[in-house]
């Protein structure tokens, strides 16, 4: 299994719960990606990130 899509379905239940409080008039809630500076290491085949 890749590591591609980890947290898709998690991501797409929250997505999901965010139409619904909105079509209710309840709240929009709006997404702020977390800035995330990714790091590769080829020498030791790790990937490392710093935000």
């Amino acid at each position: 299994m890749g590591l591609g899509n980890r947290g898709m379905a998690f991501e797409m239940l929250i997505n999901l719960a965010n139409k619904m409080y909105q079509r209710g008039g309840v709240s929009l809630i709006d997404k702020c990606p977390t800035p995330v500076k990714v790091l590769f290491s080829n020498s030791h085949r790790k990937v490392r990130y710093s935000m």
